[in-house]
């Protein structure tokens, strides 16, 4: 995965549980992976 205004590669784990109506995800965790810029350098709040 790739956020596309940065080039920073994504790392996302997840934990499933299994409810009357099926599989669902019930949590999940996004790491980002390199450098990052900060928010300011790309002009957002």
């Amino acid at each position: 995965m790739r956020r596309h205004f940065c080039d920073v590669g994504l790392q996302a784990s997840h934990t499933w549980m299994r409810t009357p109506d099926g599989w669902r995800i019930v949590a999940m965790h996004v790491s980002l992976l390199g450098e990052t810029t900060p928010d300011e350098e790309l002009g957002m709040p």
